[in-house]
């Protein structure tokens, strides 16, 4: 379950009589997400408990999109294939199987003919 999708069914609980409780932005959501449980705030780190227990789904999003982050500054080929593993079982399972392999193959390629991240932009064209 996305964010998007548990937000709609809180909008659809409250337009049906159910007790909507005052929530972030959507933005805000995204990066408490992305934070370390130590980087936000009490009721940031509130709002996550009762998010992560109504969609458990989305704790193991957020815990795959970090890591995933940190794999892209890395050439850990095989934490990358564990990563990739575990989030076939989850919302980013089109995401994993798709896109980021190539792009970390790409990326790979790149690091060892020596060019580094912030020329990867050239191997575009």
């Amino acid at each position: 379950m996305t964010v998007a999708r548990w937000a709609a069914d809180r909008r659809a609980d409250a337009d049906s009589g159910g007790a909507a409780q005052p929530h972030p932005t959507w933005k805000a959501c995204a990066w408490y997400l992305s934070q370390d449980p130590d980087q936000i705030d009490a009721e940031a780190g509130l709002f996550l408990g009762r998010l992560f227990a109504q969609a458990p789904e989305l704790a193991t999003a957020a815990d795959l999109a970090k890591r995933f982050v940190s794999l892209l500054s890395g050439s850990d080929i095989a934490e990358f294939d564990e990563w990739i593993a575990q989030a076939a079982n989850s919302e980013f399972k089109s995401f994993a199987n798709n896109a980021v392999r190539a792009a970390i193959t790409v990326r790979s390629k790149a690091r060892s003919a020596g060019l580094k991240p912030s020329n990867d932009k050239c191997m575009a064209g």
